[in-house]
Order: C-alpha cells, then sequence, then structure tokens
C-alpha cells in the first residue's frame, strides 16, 4: 500500500492568521502566535473546538469569553503552551477575564475581509497568560485551498494512493478541507 501524509498549512493551503491584542486593541498578521507564546515562560494558545463562522460571530458580542465557553459546553484545546496547564485548571484561570466574544469575532471578521475560508483552517482562540488568568490576546485563522490541490489529489488517487492529511486545527476545519478536496 501507498500513501502520502500532508500537512495542511502551506502544503494544502494558504493560511492567513489575524490576531487581536486585547491591551491596544490592534489587529495584525504579521506575527506568529506561537512566537507570542513562546515570548513568555506562562503562556497557551487555546484553540476554541466550534465552527467559528457559525457559532462564534452569532454569538451574544457582550458576553465575556469564559461565560461564552461555560455556558455553551465547548470544547477547548491547548495548542501549545510555554507552562503545563490541564484544561479545567485553564478554565478556572480565566473565570474573571472580562475580554468579549466581540474581540474574538473582531479577528473572524478580519479574516473573512481577506476572503480566506475559516472553515478549512483551524478556527478561533486565544492567547492567555497562565499566571494571570488574562487573555492577552485573539486569534482566528481562515485557509485558501491551493488551485493545484483537487488535480494532485485526483491524479495520486488515479495511481492508488492513499492520501492523509495530519494536523493539530480543529477537527471540524480538518474535515471540511478533506471534503473540499475529495478524500475520505
Amino acid at each position: 500500500m501507498k500513501a502520502i501524509v500532508f500537512d495542511n498549512s502551506g502544503t494544502l493551503i494558504e493560511r492567513y492568521r489575524a490576531l487581536k491584542n486585547l491591551e491596544t486593541g490592534l489587529i495584525f498578521d504579521n506575527v506568529s502566535s506561537l512566537d507570542i507564546v513562546d515570548d513568555s515562560t506562562a503562556r497557551a494558545l487555546v484553540v476554541i473546538q466550534t465552527d467559528p463562522s457559525k457559532c462564534i460571530i452569532n454569538a451574544r458580542p457582550d458576553q465575556r469569553i469564559c461565560h461564552f465557553i461555560k455556558r455553551n459546553d465547548i470544547n477547548i484545546d491547548i495548542s501549545y503552551s510555554t507552562k503545563e496547564i490541564k484544561k479545567r485548571e485553564l478554565i478556572d484561570a480565566i473565570t474573571g477575564d472580562e475580554s468579549k466574544v466581540s474581540d474574538i469575532q473582531d479577528t473572524i471578521r478580519a479574516v473573512m475581509d481577506k476572503r480566506y475560508d475559516i472553515q478549512i483552517c483551524s478556527g478561533s482562540g486565544f492567547i492567555v497568560d497562565l499566571d494571570t488568568g488574562k487573555i492577552e490576546f485573539t486569534v482566528t485563522s481562515g485557509g485558501r485551498v491551493f488551485p493545484e490541490v483537487r488535480d494532485v489529489v485526483k491524479e495520486l488517487q488515479k495511481r492508488d494512493i492513499n492520501i492523509f492529511v495530519a494536523s493539530g486545527d480543529r477537527k471540524g476545519s480538518l474535515k471540511a478541507l478533506a471534503r473540499y478536496i475529495g478524500i475520505p
């Protein structure tokens, strides 16, 4: 059996990421979220495991992020951190944070304004200071499938090669990408 495993970002899709600095209110796209996490000894990048284009964008903008996650029983994943922490501890840590859902919605709109699809990339999340429990940045990523990908997939399938995508992105976005490019 022959198989090819693709990483999605940079291989199958072009990624665009918008980050909002909650202290300044500025949205920028020229910094890596991992670099921001690495810039501290106690930060974590948290991915909200829900579809931002259907769930978060339609949520009440004035509610606090921690309440949105708790009230809707939304799963989160700690994608990357510089300090060990469990999900339950993270939720408890951000309980007093005042960041609003509108802060995430701002990054969703920034990605959509650039015409990137949030469905086929990791979605939305935030970067939190684990020592203070303060959300410092919100982040949304979107993707655009490279034009050649579908043709490459069809050619590989004609040659009876199994195709897999390996990624740490939101599961729903990976399923959407797989459907879009025609792999199981």
